[in-house]
């Protein structure tokens, strides 16, 4: 059986340290939702939230990506994008932290959120 080989996740410049940008951030977190929905379902306090998830991971910090998932909950998130984009972001920052049997289980929660 042959294994895919992981690029390990790319560095980011000091400069654009993503922790800086965080959910406590009073112009992003006014309320949950944000009054421009448009097609995207808008951007507010939980696209901060969904975003963090994928910045933790690339920035090399799986367990902080989990963390960062544990607080938003997918049922709140507007579209099926951005749910499917929540369990990938799970699913992979398991599956940097060699916790693959959690990975299976966030792949498969995917399916589940968008049917």
């Amino acid at each position: 059986m042959r294994l895919a080989r992981l690029d390990p996740a790319p560095v980011m410049p000091p400069d654009l340290d993503h922790r800086r940008m965080s959910d406590r951030d009073p112009a992003t977190c006014r309320t949950g939702a944000s009054p421009v929905l448009g097609i995207s379902g808008g951007f507010g306090v939980l696209a901060v939230r969904l975003h963090r998830i994928s910045a933790e991971h690339w920035a090399g910090d799986p367990s902080a990506a989990v963390a960062a998932a544990r607080n938003l909950h997918p049922g709140r998130l507007p579209t099926a994008e951005r749910r499917a984009r929540y369990f990938t972001d799970h699913a992979r920052a398991y599956g940097m932290w060699g916790r693959r049997e959690d990975c299976v289980k966030a792949l498969l929660a995917v399916c589940r959120s968008i049917s």
